[in-house]
């Protein structure tokens, strides 16, 4: 691997082991979310190193992947939604969802055509250190909302909010979208409109159908 390690702190090693990391370009898995019908482009990266263990700073890896991604993407006609990078069953995984730029609906070729784009993009630049999935997806119908600019663009959508901290002493909310009012996000519930800080968001999406408060 080129440089120094800036993501991770290497804790131990055995010499002689460096760390690989090479995307496989050939190994395409195209699969769909069954439960959404949300297609999902998948590339492997690899070998696994043995015996290595790192701090991972994911929120870092995030920014940077997607200070990388988003012009890249722009050029494509397409616009970066979200960048999850997280560790799960099949080891770590790198998820980017992507949609067309100013409308929905992205086609499974269009997601192919993302990944070949970004997986050589993210090996030439070096970002993450371990091996892991990389998952080019839509957003499907419940797109997620994590920045409070997503909100205006969405106002009068349905959509649903959790919380860090209790408002009222609930944490979830589902309602239309009214804007935002300086660094808060107004959600219509009923006869209610909820104001809700957007430092205390824990996650946001778009509803297709309004069903009611968890």
């Amino acid at each position: 691997m080129k440089g120094d390690f800036q993501l991770t702190h290497q804790l131990c090693c055995i010499p002689h082991h460096p760390p690989l990391l090479a995307i496989n370009k050939n190994l395409f898995i195209i699969a769909y979310k069954l439960f959404i019908g949300t297609p999902v482009v998948t590339m492997e990266s690899g070998p696994v190193p043995l015996f290595f263990i790192y701090m991972v700073d994911t929120d870092e890896i995030k920014r940077r992947v997607e200070d990388l991604t988003e012009p890249a993407l722009r050029d494509m006609d397409k616009e970066l939604v979200m960048v999850e990078y997280r560790r799960e069953q099949v080891g770590w995984v790198l998820r980017l969802y992507v949609d067309r730029l100013g409308e929905a609906g992205i086609s499974v070729d269009e997601l192919v055509e993302v990944s070949r784009t970004i997986g050589p993009l993210l090996e030439a630049e070096d970002i993450i250190r371990l091996p892991y999935r990389l998952e080019v997806s839509s957003p499907g119908l419940d797109r997620p909302l994590p920045r409070l600019t997503d909100c205006e663009r969405f106002t009068g959508k349905n959509a649903a909010i959790t919380t860090l901290e209790g408002i009222g002493g609930r944490k979830h909310f589902r309602g239309i979208i009214k804007g935002r009012e300086g660094d808060a996000v107004l959600l219509l519930e009923g006869e209610a409109v909820h104001r809700i800080p957007w430092k205390i968001v824990k996650k946001a999406n778009l509803k297709e159908e309004l069903t009611g408060v968890n």
